[in-house]
């Protein structure tokens, strides 16, 4: 008879940091405001009133890319997601704070289940953020 062995937990695809996003650039200066099974989330400042939006999925799936159609989409050498926000190239964009937050409500009911708890809150996220995730997890999106 072999002996039960405690299940071990599940191995994060991020490592020891699951908060620490890189970035193309390798700056690390996205604030991921939540972590899932299906993957990350997170945004950076580029700059004044234009942000960047990254999601890191866990696996791209046909789902996702759907979702998530008006997004950049992955490619064979980075496995992510991202949009910009108030960009300045003829952007018609009138409120980006506002914006910001739509896309990021966006990719967060792409990555969460509804009702799950099987999910990580950036505890030094921005307080806005993280309601955002309620939002996502407990609300239906588009």
């Amino acid at each position: 008879m072999t002996p039960i062995e405690k299940p071990k937990k599940p191995k994060s695809a991020w490592g020891k940091k699951p908060f620490y996003m890189a970035g193309t650039e390798k700056t690390g200066e996205y604030v991921v405001v939540v972590v899932t099974p299906l993957g990350r989330i997170g945004y950076r400042v580029l700059g004044d009133d234009t942000f960047r939006v990254r999601l890191e999925p866990s696996d791209v799936t046909e789902k996702l890319i759907a979702k998530l159609a008006s997004w950049k989409q992955p490619d064979k050498e980075q496995k992510r997601f991202s949009t910009v926000i108030g960009d300045s190239e003829g952007s018609q964009d009138n409120n980006p704070e506002k914006t910001l937050k739509g896309a990021l409500l966006k990719g967060m009911r792409a990555l969460i289940v509804r009702n799950s708890e099987l999910m990580r809150v950036n505890a030094e996220a921005p307080e806005w953020a993280r309601k955002l995730v309620d939002e996502a997890r407990y609300t239906k999106g588009d």
